[in-house]
């Protein structure tokens, strides 16, 4: 499965990282590891999230390509992980598709890897916590 846009709700009213509830989507794909009281997703906060990961944890993830954008960076980019060799291959050939298909879209750039922004985010941790196997 490929899902164009997380926060479709959000994306409408012209926020970037919260959905109509008010939820940073980003911080929603699990609980905070430092935080046990902290219980995400749900179904009330963030219901996009918790679907994905319902059809995840049903059909299987062969790959997780992250293509964000953010409000200090007028482009849409990669989060770039890069595992393993088959999944910089994956992301360099969407990368040249998507550059094909969408004038916002683009290579240069994106997080610097010491940017805290850069940090492997919750999507990630939820990713390599379910299924250890993806990208490999």
């Amino acid at each position: 499965h490929i899902v164009p846009n997380v926060n479709p709700d959000g994306s409408v009213r012209g926020h970037l990282r919260t959905n109509a509830c008010g939820a940073n989507l980003n911080r929603e794909w699990a609980p905070c590891p430092d935080d046990s009281t902290y219980d995400a997703p749900t179904l009330e906060r963030s219901p996009e999230i918790y679907y994905i990961l319902q059809k995840m944890d049903a059909t299987g993830c062969d790959a997780f390509i992250d293509v964000h954008g953010d409000e200090k960076i007028e482009a849409n980019f990669f989060v770039k992980r890069r595992m393993t060799p088959r999944i910089a291959a994956l992301e360099d050939r969407l990368g040249n598709a998507l550059l094909r298909a969408n004038p916002d879209f683009q290579l240069e750039l994106g997080y610097e890897k010491e940017s805290p922004d850069a940090e492997i985010d919750l999507s990630f941790y939820e990713d390599g916590e379910k299924m250890p196997h993806v990208g490999s």
